[in-house]
């Protein structure tokens, strides 16, 4: 029995390293460079979208290490990308996804990457609006919502704030380090950047990405807007 499980182990293994080592041939690196030169050329104003996911934005140069974007990116290595190249990059709900230690790295690798005019947008869970959501005073309806939807997405029954944060921080969805807004902030700041502001999750200082992000909020009455946080940083340096 142990041998068959370890067979099928060995198996799943094989298939994911074999479909993101296609993934990293074909968008990552065979026609990476005709995707993104093709990009600079048809685009004035220069974006990247960071661990897109199935949503891509439009007039953003879409990446992820999955096969939704428009080309391979792995967020825990060095940005394939010159320095000073972009005006903005977003990245939303993806640095939760790998270590503190490698999202510092991401962090600098962004500043690199900026103009000197350009702005990061952030945008994450926040630990510090999950723990108030959970176990603030009263009956909060949003609360009821968020723990619902997540029963719905993790097939799981009776959902209790305990077991919710946990879930959000390490056991599901394969995040790895949850920040409240003054880890973010220091890490932001240890980057490089020179200003750091908390924003509203649809009013950031790109019109276009509110307008997206307004069209694709959460369904569930923007419940889960509660746990999110946005942070813009600008100040890159001239390099």
């Amino acid at each position: 029995m142990w041998s068959r499980a370890v067979d099928r182990l060995r198996q799943s293994e094989s298939r994911f390293v074999l479909r993101h080592t296609i993934q990293f041939l074909t968008r990552g690196h065979i026609f990476r460079n005709r995707i993104v030169n093709r990009y600079f050329s048809e685009h004035q104003k220069k974006k990247l979208n960071i661990g897109c996911g199935p949503q891509t934005i439009p007039g953003y140069l879409n990446t992820d290490v999955d096969r939704t974007g428009e080309i391979y990116l792995d967020a825990e290595g060095s940005l394939p990308f010159s320095s000073n190249s972009f005006d903005v990059v977003f990245s939303g709900h993806m640095i939760e996804h790998i270590s503190e230690e490698a999202g510092q790295q991401f962090l600098n690798e962004i500043y690199r990457i900026l103009k000197g005019s350009g702005t990061a947008i952030i945008a994450t869970p926040d630990l510090e609006r999950i723990s108030n959501l959970m176990y603030g005073m009263g009956d909060n309806p949003d609360k009821n919502k968020i723990l619902k939807k997540h029963e719905d997405m993790t097939n799981t029954k009776n959902i209790g704030p305990a077991e919710y944060i946990n879930d959000m921080t390490h056991r599901e969805f394969g995040h790895q380090f949850i920040y409240d807004k003054y880890t973010l902030e220091k890490s932001l700041d240890k980057a490089g950047f020179d200003s750091v502001d908390l924003v509203g999750n649809f009013n950031t200082n790109d019109g276009e990405l509110n307008r997206y992000l307004t069209e694709t909020k959460d369904s569930e009455d923007g419940a889960y807007d509660q746990i999110t946080m946005t942070l813009e940083a600008t100040g890159v340096n001239e390099r």
